[in-house]
């Protein structure tokens, strides 16, 4: 279906995957001063959001691993706390006549999480 000022398109929506936190198990106490390392494995291209306890960080999922510093842990409060990670996909570009940019992308439906006691 297109219209006057855009013509007809196709596009496909890949549904991406998520990576999988691999180091879950060691992170259930964490000295906060020491930082916090969180490790994952596959997912499709994008970043994922790590955040918590008053600070949020953005990693690339091509990475593996990101290390939230001491020196912002040391502003989160001590005791049990909910660690989100979110997923969030790369834009799949596509090309539309009457269109100067086209993407599709899929939002992520909930964050996973990890429950941590800073120290």
């Amino acid at each position: 279906m297109g219209g006057v000022d855009v013509g007809a398109f196709t596009a496909a929506l890949n549904t991406p995957l998520s990576p999988v936190v691999t180091n879950a198990a060691s992170l259930a106490a964490v000295t906060r001063s020491q930082g916090m390392t969180i490790t994952w494995s596959g997912g499709s291209a994008g970043s994922l959001q790590i955040s918590g306890g008053g600070y949020s960080c953005t990693a690339q999922v091509s990475d593996g691993e990101f290390t939230v510093p001491g020196y912002v842990l040391n502003n989160a409060l001590p005791g049990a706390n909910y660690v989100s990670l979110t997923f969030v996909p790369n834009l799949q570009f596509f090309t539309a006549q009457g269109l100067d940019v086209a993407y599709t992308f899929m939002s992520p439906s909930s964050p996973a999480g990890l429950s941590v006691t800073f120290q």
